[in-house]
Order: structure tokens, then sequence, then C-alpha cells
């Protein structure tokens, strides 16, 4: 049994290291062991199409989908539910305080008239005011009751509507944390892997001046636009002039995913900038070296 695969289980031709198994396993979703066996071939066999990543931006993509972010999320604000919510237990308070109120006037009255008949005043024009004047108080605290109501109500909604926003805002924000640290992780994972698996490849050679040659970029705008983005500046520098095996390789995709021209533009506006010597001032060698 070679050392990364199980005797009687041959992997596919573009296999040869035990890195190569482990990318395949972790594409094909089983336990990375590096060794070719039969759970990994029945996941093969079952998604065959699934090839070993090539390019940085295949492992970036691989990445990706292992740190994929688990985001919040906010139930729409239905703002005609919760009126309905609202009213179903402030309405019976206020409906009970406006029938109080009606009885309340009922009884007064009541009570004018027993003491008129006992006065022998009977329907007297003052017994008629102030059976009037308080039948029109209780009609006021009706309306004062029905107006304190519907501005309980109103402001009711108001708080729930800004604590929706609130929770909304506070979710996208975290969302957008998550997906910033999920693309950090992958750009990390997939440098490592990328990396791994260089070491393991044969060396390449490359002419001088064949950069933008490749038929077949591995590398969109976009992709290198991002990947600037993740590096720092001595990463940058790395890029475009580090002499590690690593550097060298990412660099040759690079050229080779753009034309020279191209290059030469994004190494213009990514290669860290060496301070320019202090106008005026004694030339030391401070001037000149970093």
């Amino acid at each position: 049994m070679a050392s990364y695969y199980v005797s009687g289980y041959t992997p596919p031709a573009d296999v040869k290291t035990s890195a190569d198994v482990k990318a395949y396993q972790k594409r094909l979703g089983v336990t990375a062991d590096g060794v070719w066996g039969p759970k990994t071939q029945a996941a093969y066999d079952k998604n065959g199409s699934i090839s070993t990543p090539q390019s940085f931006a295949d492992y970036y993509a691989m990445a990706m989908s292992y740190t994929a972010p688990q985001t919040l999320s906010v139930a729409a604000f239905d703002a005609e539910a919760l009126q309905k919510e609202l009213k179903g237990y402030l309405r019976p308070t206020v409906d009970l305080s406006i029938s109080r109120r009606k009885e309340a006037a009922k009884t007064a009255n009541a009570e004018l008239d027993a003491d008129a008949v006992s006065r022998g005043m009977g329907q007297s024009t003052y017994v008629l005011s102030m059976k009037e004047r308080e039948q029109d108080d209780a009609e006021r605290d009706v309306t004062a009751l029905e107006a304190q109501y519907g501005a309980v109500l109103s402001e009711k909604l108001y708080e729930a509507m800004q604590s929706y926003q609130n929770r909304l805002f506070e979710a996208q924000a975290y969302n957008a944390q998550a997906a910033a640290s999920a693309q950090a992780a992958a750009l990390n994972l997939a440098s490592n892997w990328y990396a791994s698996a260089q070491q393991s490849a044969s060396p390449v050679s490359k002419k001088a001046g064949t950069s933008g040659n490749n038929n077949n970029p591995s590398l969109s705008m976009e992709e290198i636009y991002e990947l600037m983005g993740y590096l720092d500046d001595a990463e940058r520098k790395n890029l475009f002039t580090g002499q590690t095996a690593y550097w060298v390789t990412l660099r040759e995709e690079l050229q080779n995913s753009v034309s020279s021209r191209i290059y030469a533009i994004l190494e213009e506006e990514f290669m860290p900038k060496t301070p320019a010597a202090p106008v005026g001032g004694a030339r030391t060698r401070a001037n000149y070296t970093r």
C-alpha cells in the first residue's frame, strides 16, 4: 500500500500525495485523513466530477465553502399583526373604563331624579340642566379615553418599529462582520493549502517575458482585487518581489492571469511605496535605505 491510498483503491491520476488526497476529501465531504480508501472512493464515484484544486482561486473557493458564516435574520415587521395584538390587550381596559364612566353618568342622573322627586321639584329646568351637564361630562371623558387609547397604541407601534429597525441594523452589521471574517479565514486557509500543494509539486520553470500569455487565467480581476485587499504591505511586497517558492508561484499565477500592461498597473497600484527622501535636509544613508 502506498502512503496515500489503500490497496485495491486507486485514486485519480492527478492525486499523487497525501496532501492531494486531503484536498480531494475536503471537496468530497469525507474525513480528510490523507488516505484514499473505501469511503473516499464511494464519495468519488458519486461525485466524480469534482477535481483537485489547481489554482489559488480554486483553493479560495473551496475554503469559502468551509468558512461560510452563520448569518442572523430578522423576521419582517408586520404592523397590522402587531396592531391587532396590541388592541387585544389594550382595548379591553379602555372599554371597561368607558363602560364604568357611562354607568356613573346614569347613576348620577338617577340620583338627581330621585332627589328632585323627594323635594317635589319634578322635571324642573334645573334638574334637566344638571342631567345634561353630567351627560356632556361623560361624553367628554369617553372621548378623552378614546384619544388616550389611540395615543398609547401609536406609541407602542412606534417603539416596536424602532426596536425592529435596531435589530435589523444589528443583524446586518453582524452579518457583514461575519462575512469579512469568513473571507479573511478563507484567504488564510487557501494560502496554507496552496503553499502546501506547491511545496509538494515539481518546480515549474518559467521563461522571462511570458506574462499574460496564458489563455486560461486562473484569477479574475475581482479575485485579484479581493486578494490585494486582504494582504498587508509586507505581503504585497512579497507578492511582487518575494523569492520563496510560495510567493514566486503566486506571482506567476498573477502574471499568467493578466497582460503585461495590467500586471504593471497592478504593481504600480499595490506595491508598497518607499518614502521619498526629505526635501532639503541632510542626505544620510537613512534617506536611501529602509
